[in-house]
């Protein structure tokens, strides 16, 4: 009697691979979009936080030269995404609430869903107060707004404001 497998075991693993293989490959993918995209959070927690250094010592929004800020990457480029930063120039507070959009990332693959340059996420800032920012994280499409689940998905001005 001689051992092995017949053909209709071995389609059955051949199946049952298949299935596996379609459904883990989609969450594969949507899993390495958001490790790159987890770039954003990490690049955005930085500016917000010399921003508020630079706004506590001289009650103003500053500019990226102006609060040490540099993107990731050479020249605002990682391997991901492009950053730009808003305003040119020190926002000072003149006793109304000023709004500008301080932080820009634009993705330059597609990320899953979120097709390549496409996607912006931004950081809205507002002096609400002489010594009182606040922070709004914005992204401009809901799919690639699943990669960063705590981002308000709003249209996303490409001037500074």
């Amino acid at each position: 009697m001689k051992k092995g497998f017949t053909l209709v075991e071995i389609m059955i693993v051949i199946v049952i691979m298949g299935v596996l293989a379609a459904i883990g490959v989609p969450k594969l993918f949507a899993q390495m979009a958001k490790a790159k995209a987890s770039e954003i959070l990490t690049a955005a927690g930085t500016y917000v936080h010399l921003q508020e250094a630079y706004q506590n010592e001289k009650t103003i929004i500053g500019s990226w030269k102006n609060i040490g800020y540099n993107a990731p990457g050479t020249n605002g480029a990682s391997t991901e995404f492009q950053y730009s930063g808003c305003p040119e120039d020190d926002v000072p507070f003149t006793g109304e609430e000023v709004t500008v959009i301080g932080w820009k990332a634009t993705n330059r693959n597609k990320l899953n869903l979120c097709n390549g340059n496409n996607g912006i996420w931004a950081v809205q800032v507002s002096a609400v107060a002489e010594r009182n920012l606040s922070y709004t994280n914005l992204v401009n499409s809901a799919d690639c707004g699943m990669l960063t689940v705590s981002w308000t998905v709003s249209s996303i001005s490409d001037e500074c404001e």
